[in-house]
């Protein structure tokens, strides 16, 4: 994406007579230019063309006047001319930029000026951008063509380490960032600058950098995540959704939410990233017919398949689904087709793989149905059953029936469970009006007023009910909840039952030594279908495992159908990092 200005300096002599200059008798402009003549900048930035002054002569006096050496102080008046020089300097730079590339022979030269431009962009940021009321047009003209010139030297490969490694660079990125009015300032692509700024700054940031934006924010992850989500939902209510600003807002939730376990990510959690991401989606569904639209689409999906996952306890997706996202893929899904093939894949993975292994709590097993009853009431089905996604849709729809299918049979035959959470007692009641559910963590069920104290007061349940809230709230692992563990446990026994005879005949295979009682089984329900695989029981026991891989139900042995427990083990259902994005 580029990010071309849409910016014009009133020429004090006309256009015409300015066009005629610069076409008659360019040198003279340069040597003008050169010496800080005004008129001579501006006709050199407004009406630069390779045709007559080559781009290597117009970077020369572009970086000329943004030399370190004649960055002011602080205390001088903010209006002089080596400040209006440099500040149409920075201009000059993003519009030649096109023309010079990501790299050749001038990088060389932006990497010895970089100092300078950097310590010009900290003084123009103080005098005129943070001192200004936001809707001052001086202050607007500062901040697009600072972030317009950074834009440029971003895209030089030989100096971005350098530029990001610069103390006070993601730092005065972040400030801008901040200071970005809400509305967007136009280029001529609509996209609002200063947020693309951050997103490529952020762009595959480790997590000491992603520390830098914290830091600049006095240390509260919450501040820029509630920013960042606010900037999305105030778009929603626009009464023109502007897409493009919409797109490089969600474009910031990926680049802060690069690091799983980072701060930032977990504020944006916590702040309804996830939920917002998805009414993006449902907003904007029914207008993606519009090409303008198919950016924020993109963009909301990207940040789901990054994050759905980011606990290992559906609670995510749960809430995606809750708000709505099966819907909204079938609405999109006719344009689908318009997507390249890297992109169809990661959309198409969002139910497809991220929503669809988590189809082994009930929690989410019980949200997607109820959705899907929805779905096929009305024409949505037909949409998506008529589109590229109709495959991965198809087979999500049949897995996700079966696991309903499975939450029916364990209510029939194992009977509905609401089991209380006291150690003390363990009473199991069949109905939800024969339980009180905890009004804190909403998961977790007690047969009286008394257990529910008890249980408070003497067992761990006071520890679990803050993380579950905290897990909502600000974006944290919690455990999973006893209705959703008793739930894995049966599926995990019916599916050993169904696999009993092919784990028999694999043991006998691989294990011809070894008897039944004692091998595990091992079911990764990270892969879908689900993979079953032996082991000897000492060589599990014995082998490390993260306690959060583990899913444990009670022990433990390939065994005769009458008596079939099992061991689980599952790789982490997150798989480390972010989809990729292209450049912007």
């Amino acid at each position: 994406m580029s990010l071309a200005l849409d910016f014009k300096i009133v020429c004090v002599d006309g256009q015409p007579q300015c066009s005629r200059k610069i076409s008659q008798n360019p040198q003279s402009i340069i040597r003008a230019a050169r010496k800080g003549s005004l008129p001579e900048m501006i006709i050199l930035i407004n009406e630069w063309d390779p045709k007559f002054i080559h781009p290597q002569e117009a970077l020369g006096v572009f970086l000329l006047h943004l030399q370190e050496s004649r960055v002011p102080d602080l205390s001088a008046p903010k209006i002089s001319a080596a400040a209006v020089l440099a500040n149409f300097s920075m201009i000059g730079l993003s519009k030649i930029g096109p023309y010079l590339g990501a790299n050749g022979q001038h990088t060389p030269r932006i990497r010895d000026a970089w100092q300078g431009i950097y310590k010009w962009s900290a003084y123009l940021f103080a005098s005129r951008i943070e001192r200004a009321e936001k809707n001052d047009p001086e202050r607007s003209s500062a901040l697009v063509a600072m972030v317009g010139c950074w834009f440029f030297i971003k895209q030089q490969v030989a100096i971005r380490d350098i530029m990001l490694d610069t103390p006070g660079s993601i730092e005065l990125a972040t400030r801008i960032w901040l200071e970005e009015p809400d509305g967007p300032l136009q280029s001529v692509s609509g996209h609002p600058p200063g947020i693309i700024l951050l997103h490529n700054m952020l762009e595959n940031a480790p997590s000491d950098r992603l520390d830098r934006v914290v830091r600049t924010a006095g240390g509260d992850a919450s501040k820029i995540a509630k920013l960042a989500v606010s900037r999305v939902t105030n778009s929603l209510e626009a009464p023109q959704i502007p897409a493009a600003y919409l797109a490089a807002c969600l474009d910031v939730f990926n680049s802060l939410s690069r690091q799983r376990d980072h701060p930032l990510r977990r504020a944006l959690l916590g702040a309804g990233a996830i939920s917002v991401a998805t009414n993006v989606l449902v907003k904007i569904s029914n207008l993606v017919h519009d090409m303008v639209y198919m950016e924020p689409m993109v963009s909301a999906f990207v940040y789901l398949y990054n994050c759905l996952e980011s606990t290992d306890t559906g609670t995510w997706v749960m809430q995606s689904v809750t708000a709505g996202l099966l819907q909204a893929f079938c609405d999109c899904s006719p344009q689908f087709s318009r997507l390249d093939a890297r992109d169809l894949k990661m959309v198409t993975d969002v139910v497809g793989l991220r929503v669809m292994r988590n189809l082994i709590f009930r929690s989410v097993i019980e949200a997607v149905h109820t959705n899907l009853v929805k779905i096929d009431r009305g024409t949505q089905k037909d949409l998506v059953n008529a589109s590229v996604a109709k495959t991965v849709w198809r087979e999500f729809y049949g897995f996700a029936q079966m696991r309903y299918t499975i939450v029916q049979t364990v209510n029939s035959f194992i009977r509905k469970r609401f089991p209380c959470d006291n150690v003390k007692c363990l009473k199991v009641g069949t109905k939800e009006d024969q339980v009180r559910r905890c009004g804190g963590c909403l998961s977790t069920f007690y047969c009286s007023k008394e257990c529910q104290v008890a249980a408070w007061k003497e067992g761990d349940h006071k520890k679990m009910c803050k993380l579950k809230q905290r897990e909502r709230t600000e974006g944290k692992s919690a455990p999973i909840s006893p209705r959703d563990s008793a739930f894995f446990h049966d599926l995990a026994v019916m599916d050993i039952r169904a696999h009993i005879s092919i784990l028999h005949n694999r043991a006998k295979r691989e294990y011809t030594d070894t008897l039944d009682e004692s091998l595990v089984v091992c079911i990764d329900y990270t892969e879908i279908p689900p993979a079953f695989s032996l082991q000897r029981w000492k060589e599990f026991d014995e082998e490390p495992r993260p306690p959060r891989l583990r899913r444990t139900v009670p022990p433990v042995s390939l065994h005769s159908s009458r008596r079939l427990e099992s061991i689980l083990t599952a790789t982490p259902l997150f798989r480390q990092g972010c989809s990729e994005r292209r450049v912007l």
